[in-house]
């Protein structure tokens, strides 16, 4: 099996005369970080978006894990990807906010309580845990965000679109 995990082979996307993305390849390594970074317009959301198959490309193809996503609905890529105004749930702790997306995957409590452990120790969020997503600071929020995003994928992709402040 090879080591890279995402591929983009000549992504085109247009919307009407306008060309967001221009036969765009690119393949990310499983020991990679990759950050797309370029003026406002530039087409980094729109990649995002095509990745995760919330946009389909007019030319070119998405390969997760050796795997050609391109035609897949978002739902069976199992592919992460955080806006900056993605949502928390309000009425929830960070805690069941962090736990949700791992209770809806039929994980057992004890790996439920293993998973949070680890991620509230990773990310320094300890004494936080019974807090609101309005009682945190804008860092702990788009961390919160994160994290629950991470917790909903399992192939090991994650993206994260415009987050400055982590």
């Amino acid at each position: 099996m090879s080591d890279i995990v995402l591929e983009i082979r000549n992504a085109t996307k247009t919307f009407g005369p306008v060309t967001a993305v221009d036969a765009v390849s690119l393949a990310i390594d499983q020991r990679e970080f990759l950050a797309l970074l370029g003026p406002s317009g530039s087409g980094k959301t729109t990649l995002l978006r095509i990745i995760a198959g919330l946009e389909v490309p007019d030319h070119g193809s998405v390969i997760i894990n050796e795997k050609d996503v391109t035609s897949l609905p978002p739902y069976e890529r199992q592919f992460g990807i955080v806006f900056q105004d993605f949502l928390l749930f309000p009425h929830k702790t960070v805690k069941e906010n962090i736990c949700f997306p791992l209770r809806m995957k039929s994980l057992p409590i004890t790996e439920q309580q293993k998973e949070f452990s680890w991620i509230v120790d990773l990310m320094h969020l300890e004494g936080l845990e019974q807090r609101y997503p309005h009682q945190l600071s804008g860092v702990h929020q788009q961390n919160l965000r994160f994290l629950v995003q991470l917790n909903n994928t399992s192939n090991g992709l994650r993206v994260m679109v415009k987050v400055t402040n982590i």
